[in-house]
């Protein structure tokens, strides 16, 4: 199922980047593939995307697949990119975290974590344009 989700929201993703350049200035964003929040940059701030921790209270396989790690999502109308999607694990008793590569599976034992860093969305609006003139762009 993730597979699907992924495949779906890389679609997303290729149809809004061809519809910003058919129809520039009409679309406000970009999809940030499985993220969990939207946001915009430039004249219109993009975000940093949401962060979440979890602690293993039993040892677990964890299977991990992730887009947007080796690049944000793409701004519009001269927006930056977002914050690309990163993760990490702290096996049980370290001190420091390990990053994970996009698509993974570990197995970890009990009171290890894992951080995931979803990508924020990417912006709309060149850096100190007014909203009003973005959304006219």
């Amino acid at each position: 199922a993730a597979g699907n989700v992924e495949t779906s929201q890389r679609l997303t993703d290729v149809v809004l980047g061809a519809l910003a350049r058919i129809l520039p200035g009409e679309l406000p964003a970009a999809s940030a593939g499985t993220m969990s929040n939207l946001s915009f940059g430039g004249a219109r701030p993009g975000g940093d995307g949401l962060t979440r921790r979890l602690r293993f209270q039993t040892d677990v396989r964890l299977s991990w697949m992730s887009e947007r790690a080796s690049s944000g999502p793409y701004g519009l109308a001269g927006g930056a990119a977002g914050t690309p999607s990163e993760a990490f694990v702290r096996p049980s008793g370290a001190l420091t975290d390990v990053p994970v590569d996009p698509k993974a599976t570990l197995d970890l034992a009990a009171g290890s974590e894992f951080e995931l860093r979803t990508p924020g969305g990417g912006g709309h609006g060149a850096a100190g344009e007014s909203e009003g003139s973005a959304s006219d762009a």
